[in-house]
Formats: structure tokens, C-alpha cells, sequence
């Protein structure tokens, strides 16, 4: 009986150190990949917020993307569906019952248009044809695509991608390309 009890304390210290413990490099990936679960997509956030830079100026003038102050940066990259990079934000809404929780990956791409486009053959990922429409029309070099979504007890995951950064005089478009997950009830 003793021993039952001691096993049991023991799991349970256990399992909720591994509820604090810092996420593995893998459990980064998967969450901006949309493979793992809410609660370790909330212990990713976190550990983001305090473990990344704000980009500067500069570092958004040397990957020449759309000055933004939402994006930071990490010392080492996140590879995901063949991709790397080390700059990232992030979304988190918790109001009235409805709770979204979203990670992007930005991905400096020289030619983000064919990246897109071939990753999205690779991944068989679905075109927001509506948005390309769109883009189409008014003569701009972009796409959107949906690339899954699987839902889960309580809520669900979309992971998305595109190159639509605002286009200006000088880019159509951006070396931008953003993968997104988001989890969301």
C-alpha cells in the first residue's frame, strides 16, 4: 500500500514538473507546425515571450521586409516542412469564452512566389481561391494557402501560408513568406 502511494505521489511529481519545464526544440517546431496541444502551444508562448528579441530596424532593413514591430527573433532557427528561420510572432486573444492562440513563422524568401507556390505542391496544400482571386486581379504576386485543419476536443487547428505582405512601389512582393498555426476555439 505504501509503495502504491509513493508511485502514485512520484508521477504526479512527475507530470507537473513536465507541465513548467522549458518546451524541447521539437515541441517549438510542432507547435508552429500545428502538431501539438493547447497546453503546450500555451507553455511555447511563454517560453517565447521570454526567451526572443524584438527585431530592430536593422534587422528588418537587412531581410528587406514590411517594418513591423510584432516580430522577434530567436538565436537558433525553427525548421518546419523544409523551411528554417528564427523569426517569429505571435497572436493571443482571451475573451468571453473565445480564446485564439496563433503562431507565424516568417521565412526570408528572395523569391517567396515560387517558394509558395512549390511548397504548397509538396505539401498538397489547399488555395484560398477567393484571396488569389483577388491578388490575381489587382496584378499581385501573391497567394494564400490552407495546408490543414484537424480538430480537437474543445477547439481547433488551422495551419496556413502565404506571401501577402501589403505590397508597396517596390515589392510585389515582399522576400516574406509566413507560415501560420493557429489554435482556437
Amino acid at each position: 500500500m505504501n509503495f502504491i502511494k509513493i508511485s502514485t505521489l512520484s508521477l504526479f511529481f512527475i507530470y507537473s514538473s513536465s507541465l513548467f519545464a522549458n518546451p524541447t526544440t521539437q515541441q517549438i517546431q510542432d507547435t508552429f507546425a500545428c502538431k501539438e496541444t493547447k497546453q503546450t502551444a500555451e507553455s511555447v508562448l511563454k517560453f517565447l515571450k521570454a526567451h526572443s528579441v524584438k527585431m530592430t530596424e536593422d534587422d528588418f532593413k537587412k531581410l528587406d521586409w514590411p517594418d513591423s514591430d510584432t516580430y522577434y527573433k530567436l538565436d537558433k532557427q525553427i525548421s518546419i516542412f523544409g523551411v528554417s528561420s528564427q523569426y517569429f510572432s505571435t497572436h493571443s486573444v482571451n475573451a468571453n469564452g473565445i480564446w485564439s492562440l496563433t503562431f507565424f513563422l516568417g521565412v526570408p524568401s528572395k523569391n517567396s512566389l515560387k517558394e509558395i507556390q512549390d511548397l504548397a505542391k509538396k505539401l498538397d496544400a489547399q488555395p484560398d481561391t477567393e484571396l488569389n482571386e483577388a491578388f490575381d486581379l489587382n496584378k499581385l504576386n501573391m497567394k494564400s494557402y490552407t495546408i490543414y485543419t484537424s480538430k480537437m476536443p474543445g477547439y481547433n487547428r488551422t495551419l496556413e501560408m502565404n506571401n501577402a505582405s501589403m505590397n508597396d512601389e517596390k515589392h510585389n512582393p515582399w522576400p516574406l513568406i509566413t507560415i501560420s498555426c493557429n489554435y482556437a476555439n
